[in-house]
């Protein structure tokens, strides 16, 4: 966990600074739960009952995003511990990869929640290609695998249980 929370550490730093917070720093709660977790929020806030991967929950709007970074507080990212350790499963096998395990999965996922707080999006195909771009820039130290090589339909059409 220690070198999750360092990874989380650097990429709120890289954010802060992206957004030009620099000297402030910037508060965000990574939670690491359950499918069963995971999709009763996905139905109590989005209306979606089925299972995801990761949700972000920001504070304020993108339009309203200075005054959070003006707080210091951005929101609350969930990643789902059990889907995380699926999709690692699918990476290595799919990869033959061994060292793609779960820290370099609940660091991907929650690198890309923290994005969604900071205001960056994957709805349509420019607005993507930088999230994505960003996303590979900030776990390429974790891994030399792309983590978009996995197919990550949760983002989409979320997977029932």
């Amino acid at each position: 966990m220690t070198a999750l929370r360092a990874h989380l550490r650097g990429v709120l730093d890289r954010i802060a600074a992206d957004l030009g917070a620099t000297e402030r720093t910037l508060e965000v709660d990574v939670h690491l739960v359950s499918d069963r977790e995971i999709r009763r929020l996905n139905r109590d806030h989005r209306g979606v009952d089925a299972v995801t991967d990761v949700l972000s929950f920001p504070l304020f709007e993108p339009k309203d995003l200075r005054r959070g970074l003006a707080s210091g507080l951005l929101g609350d990212v969930v990643v789902s511990v059990e889907t995380a350790s699926r999709q690692a499963a699918e990476m290595r096998d799919r990869t033959g990869d061994e060292g793609y395990g779960l820290d370099v999965e609940v660091a991907f996922l929650a690198t890309h929640g923290l994005l969604h707080l900071a205001g960056h999006d994957h709805a349509e195909p420019g607005t993507a290609r930088k999230m994505e771009a960003l996303e590979r820039t900030m776990v390429a130290p974790l891994t030399r695998l792309d983590p978009h090589a996995l197919d990550r339909t949760e983002h989409a059409r979320p997977r029932r249980l």
